[in-house]
């Protein structure tokens, strides 16, 4: 069996950050972003809440980055034609 690789002595590591910024639109789940075939960013956050009524949705943003994304209805409004209660604004 191969020995594990030693680290580098003097590998040296910054991490800088800067002020914290504004969030608008936090959710129950991280935001996940993606590029579409035409390389538009987009991120998709979840919210679920466990009452019989309460809501159950995805929600899909736009933008050039997180901070200038807003909701795409387009996405977070969008209904499977074939069965009306398959939408993304209501997943119950």
């Amino acid at each position: 069996m191969a020995a594990p690789p030693v680290p580098a002595r003097d590998a040296a590591f910054t991490v800088t950050v800067g002020a914290k910024g504004s969030w608008t639109q936090p959710d129950d789940t991280p935001a996940v972003p993606y590029l579409d075939k035409d390389g538009t960013f987009y991120y998709q956050q979840s919210h679920a809440l466990y009452g019989a009524s309460d809501p159950r949705k995805w929600t899909f943003y736009t933008g050039t980055d997180f901070d200038t994304a807003t909701r795409s209805g387009r996405i977070s409004d969008a209904v499977n034609p074939a069965d009306s209660r398959d939408r993304n604004n209501d997943t119950t």
